[in-house]
């Protein structure tokens, strides 16, 4: 799998790119893992719900209406509303872009994440 976030708040811009060997399972839901350093992360989707987890911390997102949040940083817990702007998934990728909001827009998130095949990921690699 190959992962790319970009954060994007103000005119700061940070982003976090890089490739390792994951999980997606579909079933009834859709989960997608997959591991990059210290980090664990894994995208649970069912219906018009998404759950995004990293370590702890996880971001409930609705895909139809703006979800409120407690999200757990390394400074504590943060009252976050969140708007999904798009959302698609496929057989070959994920992409989405969301908004994390207080009182007004505080940063937006784009994610990009690309499914790779066992084949595909030796040639690569």
């Amino acid at each position: 799998m190959r992962y790319m976030a970009v954060f994007l708040s103000g005119e700061d811009k940070q982003s976090l790119k890089f490739s390792t060997v994951g999980d997606l399972m579909v079933s009834d839901r859709t989960i997608i893992q997959m591991d990059h350093e210290d980090m664990h992360i894994e995208i649970d989707y069912h219906g018009d719900d998404l759950y995004l987890k990293n370590n702890g911390s996880i971001l409930h997102l609705n895909t139809k209406r703006s979800i409120q949040n407690q999200y757990m940083t390394a400074y504590g817990a943060l009252d976050l509303k969140v708007k999904v702007e798009s959302f698609d998934i496929n057989e070959k990728r994920m992409k989405l872009k969301y908004g994390l909001y207080d009182t007004s827009l505080i940063s937006s998130v784009y994610i990009l994440i690309t499914f790779n095949d066992v084949e595909e990921q030796i040639l690569v690699n």
